[in-house]
């Protein structure tokens, strides 16, 4: 990665988001991450905790947890929205109150503990490379190994984790990525208001991507590093869902991948019959079926409203799938559907990240091949 001339020498403002929605059931887990966000060495620092409706007692807790271990050097604010408005729209709130002069605004969520240094490492990062609009670093889960290390979209629309599973020694070295994941990013605020907007309204999941395609699209860069970032308790907060919810997640999930594939991919109708062999076991289930239509009617909606952006010289990278173990992964997940909940299509996908990360090398400009993370991963 080459450096380019930093703009100051003096620590800009960085402000904070994370999002809390009905957390009393992994309140330890919550307390130890706004300890470590409140005790993140990077200074001046604003931190901005959205309580997203939670009728659980967890923003009273949350109030306490602020009182006692709040800085004096820390502008801290606690805001309670009336009900769930959904990830995005709670942090696009907190983004609009921010403090003006702030820099850099990081997203973490509530259920990851991070780093102290690693905020302060990811914006130096960010201060010596103009051209990167947003970073993350290797995100732990609680068993050591990796949760994210970057986040890659395949030419068929479909998302992994680079690393996902593997030791924690693994891809120790920088890259770009098609996206950071939301857990733990940080992004240059002015290059997000050059691209048009911070989170487009996704009730959950897909703003993420959407973000980092739309900056990439506007010449901006999206870059992983392995600063060691935290530890992630991935799902905390969705996995105490009722299973009407987490069906609605399924929704959600299904409905975001659709509107981007309609907001930004040229090859629309090629990709969606490469995805027969599941979609075929999707039609058979309503609701999941009504998120692909809904998805496909937002994206061609916003894909005329927010545009697509205009070529660049940075192209995003791209995972690139080989045909036949594209259809072996598509062939697994309809055998498995019937019946698999979100559990089983966690489960899935891990064994897709697992498999796509042991098998994979950069070939060409923008497109990661076949044996990819042979190059990225080992040593």
């Amino acid at each position: 990665m080459t450096s380019d001339k930093r703009e100051n020498t003096s620590s800009p403002l960085v402000t904070v988001i994370t999002v809390n929605c009905q957390s009393m059931s992994f309140s330890d887990v919550l307390a130890e991450s706004i300890k470590a966000i409140l005790a993140l060495k990077h200074r001046p620092l604003e931190v901005i905790i959205v309580d997203n409706g939670s009728s659980d007692g967890s923003y009273k807790y949350l109030s306490e947890l602020v009182d006692r271990n709040a800085r004096k050097d820390t502008m801290v604010r606690l805001l309670r929205l009336r009900y769930n408005c959904g990830f995005a729209l709670a942090n696009n709130i907190a983004f609009a109150s921010r403090n003006n002069a702030a820099k850099y605004v990081a997203i973490i969520n509530n259920d990851l503990i991070p780093t102290t240094e690693s905020l302060g490492k990811l914006v130096e990062l960010l201060e010596r490379n103009q051209s990167v609009a947003a970073i993350q670093g290797k995100i732990l889960s609680p068993n050591r190994k990796i949760d994210c290390a970057g986040c890659y979209l395949s030419q068929y629309g479909y998302h992994f984790a680079a690393g996902k599973e593997l030791p924690a020694g693994f891809c120790n070295r920088p890259a770009w990525i098609s996206f950071s994941d939301g857990a733990y990013s940080v992004y240059r605020i002015k290059t997000i208001e050059e691209s048009g907007s911070f989170f487009l309204p996704f009730f959950m999941y897909g703003e993420d991507w959407e973000l980092g395609t739309r900056l990439w699209k506007h010449g901006h860069r999206v870059m992983y590093s392995p600063i060691l970032a935290g530890t992630h308790y991935r799902s905390s907060t969705t996995s105490n869902f009722s299973e009407n919810m987490k069906r609605t997640l399924e929704y959600c999930l299904w409905r975001a991948e659709f509107t981007l594939i309609c907001m930004y991919d040229r090859l629309l109708y090629l990709h969606v019959l490469l995805r027969l062999p599941s979609l075929f076991m999707i039609f058979l289930d309503r609701l999941l079926l009504r998120g692909i239509i809904d998805g496909v009617l937002t994206g061609v909606k916003w894909r005329r409203k927010f545009g697509t952006g205009k070529p660049t010289q940075f192209g995003q990278p791209r995972l690139k799938l080989d045909i036949f173990g594209w259809y072996v992964l598509q062939l697994k997940f309809a055998i498995n559907f019937p019946g698999r909940g979100i559990r089983r299509s966690k489960i899935l996908y891990t064994s897709a990240c697992k498999h796509i990360a042991l098998s994979s090398s950069v070939k060409g400009r923008n497109m990661v091949h076949t044996n990819f993370f042979d190059g990225f991963f080992s040593f």
